[in-house]
């Protein structure tokens, strides 16, 4: 052993190479313990292959988000392509969500096979949907378009909910909520981007099959790449409990809906992104009878995606490294509450600064602290695997949304305009912050622990002291 010691000083993967004489990488012999009777000592590291999964789960949460609104900026020119009216095109933005909540368990079940195995589900639903939707739009028939769509709208929460597992799986506990932010942010930027590529690519009725099938290229040239995913690391890239390993679905369900924290926060995270679902795509509806002009719409509908996605950039990292998930989650439901109170006078005002001010301060605290909502529940909840809880979180959202769109189209008054609309979205913000803000209070500070950071930390000290 005293030759291995020399020769391999530090090292539990040189010494096995060495024995087995097989050649040694750097790259791979990472210092990770010190040599002795741990042999058997597992090695925790990360490998920079990791980041070609979180590409492509980027681009697979881009596109699919791309296919759910590409109609909907052009629905009078859609609308004449079909032969319909604007309120049966706008189906086919509900029906992506309502297809959305159909298929959360389904890909709750997935996550737990591993995050790729849940891409390839989602990569091939969406090649089979948008050919689809392409030869609905190229023959006509509105009925095999929307089954297209249909079929985008089950993809969706195959990769919508595999960011948090994809950073478990790959990422240390420092740069997890970063890498979870990373993925999730295409997903509304993707709503950006059918906001401004269909306006530019639609003028006429004949281009609306012409954009179905350079979006339906595109989709399949990104989605054809998912199997060369790596499936999982060769090593964990932190200790992990066996209880989390092991945890089976149904005792896991019930230990879930047994969590007082669990409705805490999915309850306020359902509303707001109902919330923000509707407001997003009504926006038009509610801002035009004012006299607001489609460009300050679209940019008032920018604001409210791009400028909270940039700031998650910045506040990930810092939860990362100052574990100040709970506070950052406070703030972000006051000033949900805040701006969704005065949206309500936003269009009265007729103030375009007023409008994107508080566009921008909404999608701060909604989009901004998202990925850090997602990674607090992953943290309180351990050793719970959270699939289930995570696709409930979301289908929550997308189910609410796609009833609110539904009743914010009936909500105007006497005068034309949609104020009842913006009453009511301000009502629930504020309804659901005393939950958040509730969290870790009335002696339940210990249920708000970030507990699978803290095992993690104490087994790595553990094993140094060994």
């Amino acid at each position: 052993m005293a030759t291995l010691r020399q020769a391999f000083p530090g090292t539990i993967v040189g010494a096995k190479k060495f024995l087995f004489n097989e050649p040694l990488s750097v790259q791979e012999s990472v210092v990770d313990c010190q040599l002795g009777d741990e042999i058997n000592t597992p090695v925790y590291k990360v490998y920079k292959r990791r980041y070609i999964g979180l590409l492509q789960l980027c681009l697979l949460n881009l596109v699919v988000a791309w296919n759910w609104i590409n109609f909907a900026p052009v629905a009078g020119i859609t609308a004449e392509h079909f032969n319909t009216t604007i309120a049966v095109i706008n189906w086919f933005s509900t029906s992506f969500l309502f297809a959305c909540v159909c298929s959360n368990v389904f890909a709750s079940l997935a996550l737990r096979k591993g995050p790729k195995f849940s891409m390839m589900v989602s990569a091939s639903l969406m090649i089979v949907g948008v050919w689809l939707k392409y030869a609905g739009t190229k023959i006509h028939s509105l009925g095999l378009a929307m089954l297209g769509q249909l079929l985008l709208g089950f993809a969706q929460p195959f990769v919508l909910n595999a960011p948090v597992f994809y950073s478990e799986t790959w990422f240390t506990v420092s740069t997890r909520t970063t890498a979870t932010a990373i993925a999730s942010i295409p997903s509304p930027f993707g709503g950006v981007m059918g906001s401004l590529v269909s306006p530019a690519w639609i003028f006429v009725p004949g281009d609306v099959a012409k954009t179905s099938l350079w979006l339906g290229i595109i989709t399949t040239a990104i989605c054809v790449l998912t199997p060369f995913v790596p499936k999982s690391p060769p090593t964990s890239p932190a200790p992990q409990n066996p209880e989390h390993e092991r945890q089976q679905f149904l005792p896991g369900l019930v230990n879930l809906f047994k969590s007082t924290e669990f409705y805490l926060i999915l309850f306020p995270f359902t509303i707001i992104a109902g919330l923000f679902n509707a407001i997003s795509t009504v926006m038009w509806m509610i801002l035009t009878p004012y006299g607001f002009d489609n460009s300050s719409v679209g940019l008032s509908g920018a604001l409210f995606i791009v400028v909270g996605l940039g700031v998650s950039l910045i506040l990930s990292p810092i939860a990362d490294k100052w574990k100040i998930h709970l506070i950052m989650m406070k703030i972000a439901a006051v000033l949900t509450g805040f701006s969704f109170l005065a949206m309500i006078w936003v269009p009265p005002a007729k103030s375009k600064s007023f409008l994107y001010g508080i566009c921008s301060l909404a999608s701060i605290a909604i989009l901004g602290v998202t990925p850090v909502a997602l990674e607090f529940i992953t943290e309180v909840l351990y050793p719970l695997r959270v699939e289930l809880a995570i696709s409930i979180m979301w289908l929550g959202g997308q189910l609410l949304g796609g009833i609110l769109i539904i009743s914010m189209s009936y909500m105007s008054d006497s005068n034309g305009t949609y104020q009842p609309a913006l009453y009511l979205t301000a009502a629930c913000a504020l309804a659901v912050a005393p939950l958040t803000l509730s969290l870790g209070l009335f002696g339940r500070r210990e249920y708000v622990v970030m507990q699978r950071s803290k095992e993690q930390a104490e087994a790595r000290t553990a094993r140094f002291d060994a």
